[in-house]
């Protein structure tokens, strides 16, 4: 088996900054691992308990052997029973179902056009990786995909970390675009990326940088701070309604990166009007207006409104508002708040509209009358990146009726759309993300510290313990 390694391949803009090692290729567990001669550096973040972050995750150094990421395997037997089902309705056409079983086995989810399916390993190094809410409360135990302290090899511990870009250090892929040096994403949620080295994974995990922009030198912290809030938005603007310069488009939370990405993205790709819901808390009204008219220069809101008038504002009223004193269609509300602003806001709905949560920061129920539904024909969708990420290509080729042919022909939407993203970002410049804090990974504590502070938080396992930024707040500013 031919074997590349990453040495002076490496990008000149990534080479002094990247540690390297010699691997040594042995099969740990067939056609999923491989283990390799670990660099004395090799280092990560891990938890054998779900609990507070800061109390039960510990940081490892000198390790010796690849670490188990934390939901991959967690999910391997929901996905397995899930195929099982499929194959027992006769939904899986010729495949029989050894072959199904290995290809849940090893979380082989996700096809591309452009990036042929083979079963070749790569050793990644992520060079950046995020902090996101969604990684503390899996360590927390209350996220939905719970973290799994595997025995299968023989490790009773998870690595935390989902988003991150990676430099691949080892390839045995004949993809041009998977060879060392070449900077990856992760095509599948729960890597575990909170460490310097990743173990070796089966070359589909992943999304060639190359194939979302041909710039030779890309931002990686573009790259970094897109694959969540601003893939979250684009997803919920496209899949559910089409949407036109006659359209309003509703967003709740409307200073979160999810929103602020929305709003962009509808203006940007589709021209809607975009109305935004956010909270006013205590500001006077010379501090309100300072802030609405930030917001709209900053993000081409047309209209933003507080949680306070409007649960106050009688729904047709409230419907002349929206629509701007046109005759605009109100088709999609992206809703992170659930609640009265929820509930209220899904009563302003036109017809054939799509109400979408995707949070509920308000910690209410959320009530739907039943004549939207009925008379209306509103409807109400949940979505989360995490299932969109790993299960919509298997839902596809269920209902596609033929087999595994369209994900072999069909564009990956993940790549066509962080395409799109990256280029509103980079090229346009009309999408601006977060000022990133860069942390070692010994310093997690200050890192989780700094979540949902206005930063987009990640470990630099590029940097020495000794290279932070020493002022207060921790972390290098980028």
């Amino acid at each position: 088996m031919l074997l590349r390694t990453a040495q002076h391949s490496l990008p000149l803009h990534l080479l002094s900054s990247c540690k390297t090692r010699n691997p040594v290729l042995q099969n740990i567990v067939p056609s999923l691992r491989l283990s390799s001669t670990l660099a004395p550096s090799y280092h990560a973040l891990t938890y054998s308990e779900t609990g507070t972050p800061s109390k039960v995750v510990s940081f490892s150094e000198s390790l010796i052997g690849p670490l188990p990421a934390t939901t991959v395997h967690a999910s391997r037997g929901k996905l397995e029973d899930f195929i099982k089902s499929q194959y027992d309705a006769g939904n899986t056409g010729e495949y029989t179902w050894p072959v199904l079983k290995k290809i849940a086995s090893t979380n082989q989810m996700i096809w591309s056009s452009g990036l042929a399916f083979d079963d070749s390993l790569i050793e990644v190094q992520p060079l950046i990786s995020s902090i996101n809410t969604a990684d503390l409360n899996t360590i927390s135990g209350t996220y939905p995909v719970k973290p799994s302290f595997d025995t299968e090899f023989d490790h009773d511990y998870s690595v935390p970390g989902s988003e991150f870009v990676g430099i691949i250090t080892t390839s045995n892929s004949s993809n041009p675009n998977l060879q060392p040096g070449s900077l990856v994403l992760p095509r599948t949620v729960g890597l575990g990326s909170w460490t310097s080295h990743l173990p070796p994974l089966p070359s589909h995990h992943f999304i060639p940088v190359k194939s979302i922009t041909d710039d030779p030198e890309p931002d990686i912290f573009t790259l970094l701070s897109m694959q969540v809030n601003p893939s979250s938005a684009y997803l919920m603007l496209r899949n559910y309604v089409p949407l036109d310069s006659n359209s309003v488009v509703v967003l709740t939370a409307g200073k979160s990166g999810v929103s602020t990405a929305a709003a962009v993205i509808a203006k940007r790709l589709y021209g809607c009007r975009v109305v935004s819901v956010i909270r006013r808390k205590e500001m006077d009204d010379e501090e309100w207006e300072e802030e609405c008219e930030g917001l709209k220069k900053k993000y081409g809101i047309d209209l933003i409104l507080s949680e306070e008038k409007l649960i106050r504002t009688p729904p047709k009223k409230l419907i002349e508002q929206i629509r701007g004193g046109g005759e605009n269609n109100i088709p999609l509300l992206l809703d992170a708040v659930g609640g009265k602003v929820g509930s209220l806001l899904n009563l302003t709905l036109s017809p054939n509209a799509c109400h979408v949560t995707y949070g509920g920061l308000s910690r209410q129920p959320l009530s739907l009358r039943a004549g939207g539904s009925i008379f209306n024909n509103v409807s109400h969708h949940g979505f989360w990146l995490t299932r969109w990420c790993n299960y919509s290509e298997w839902s596809r080729w269920w209902s596609s009726g033929n087999q595994g042919e369209l994900l072999v022909k069909k564009m990956d939407e993940r790549v066509e759309m962080l395409r799109d993203v990256y280029r509103l970002v980079e090229e346009e410049g009309s999408l601006e993300l977060p000022e990133v804090k860069l942390f070692h990974l010994s310093d997690y504590e200050r890192a989780f510290n700094m979540v949902g502070k206005g930063y987009k938080v990640a470990f630099d396992t590029r940097l020495d313990e000794d290279e932070e930024d020493e002022e207060e707040g921790g972390g290098e500013d980028v």
